[in-house]
């Protein structure tokens, strides 16, 4: 199964960092991350779109790679540049917040600030 199609799903936040320093997750605004179809959204605990977008991802290079193009709220014309791992239902993304270049890792960097976020899938039932 390719990685786009493993993240399809809807995804809450367990775990934030910016620059190895940890953030608490009850103060962040994202209640949930949507990937489908090619695209994504950010829902805040509210359930108010914060941003949406395309997505992409690149599997070729370690660690896999994935670039966030927003294109309403927050994120618009801006492209996220980061990096992700999957491991069944727990997701880790890291991206430079000023947009600049990749994370070659989530270690922290002088020269970037990285967000680190760690997820998991939110289960769906069929009714």
């Amino acid at each position: 199964m390719s990685l786009r199609h493993a993240l399809t799903g809807s995804w809450r936040p367990v775990g934030a960092w910016v620059s190895g320093d940890v953030l608490s997750v009850s103060e962040l605004r994202v209640a949930r991350l949507i990937f489908e179809g090619g695209r994504y959204r950010i829902i805040s605990k509210d359930n108010v779109p914060l941003e949406s977008g395309e997505y992409s991802t690149d599997e070729t290079v370690l660690p896999a790679a994935i670039d966030l193009s927003g294109s309403e709220g927050s994120g618009a014309g801006r492209v996220l540049r980061g990096i992700v791992d999957l491991s069944e239902d727990l997701l880790m993304l890291c991206y430079d917040l000023a947009g600049g270049e990749r994370p070659e890792s989530t270690a922290p960097q002088e020269e970037q600030m990285l967000l680190t976020m760690t997820y998991v899938r939110v289960a769906t039932f069929a009714s």
